[in-house]
């Protein structure tokens, strides 16, 4: 019988279990896997608005557009933000906080990024260099009042 090398074998089950020697997981992209076009354009429309929200409601952005905002905006914080904005939501309390608004925008954008690869990186793929309309263009339509 001819001798096996068991070396790569040995070396998987000697090594930590939780840890992949494999060379990673791979990330799992609901947008790109399991959306149709149509429903991956309502998706990055959706995303759009919640960063444009996010944006607006920022007391911290100073003087930056859109794109510089995003571009400086830290994962860290976001991700930070949103487990405050969850452990709140638990408990049911924090609406009072002046700092709400901010934990909510970062809590949505976080269960959206989820349906990406999870990551803020990873938007600019997604809306590309595209920007919100400025709040001056805004002109609602007139519409007729209900009885």
């Amino acid at each position: 019988m001819a001798e096996y090398d068991n070396k790569a074998f040995n070396a998987m089950n000697n090594a930590n279990p939780d840890i992949d020697i494999s060379g990673g997981a791979m990330e799992y992209s609901e947008y790109e896997m399991d959306m149709t076009p149509k429903q991956q354009e309502k998706y990055r429309k959706t995303l759009m608005g919640t960063l444009d929200v996010a944006y607006r409601n920022d007391p911290h952005k100073g003087k930056l557009d859109f794109n510089k905002w995003l571009d400086n905006l830290k994962p860290d914080l976001v991700m930070e933000r949103a487990r405050k904005w969850r452990d709140l939501r638990e408990k049911g309390e924090g609406r009072d906080r002046e700092d709400y608004n901010e934990l909510e925008d970062a809590g949505l954008l976080e269960g959206l990024l989820m349906k990406h690869t999870g990551r803020l990186e990873d938007v600019r793929e997604i809306i590309g260099k595209d920007t919100p309309r400025p709040l001056e263009e805004f002109v609602p339509t007139p519409m007729e009042f209900r009885k």
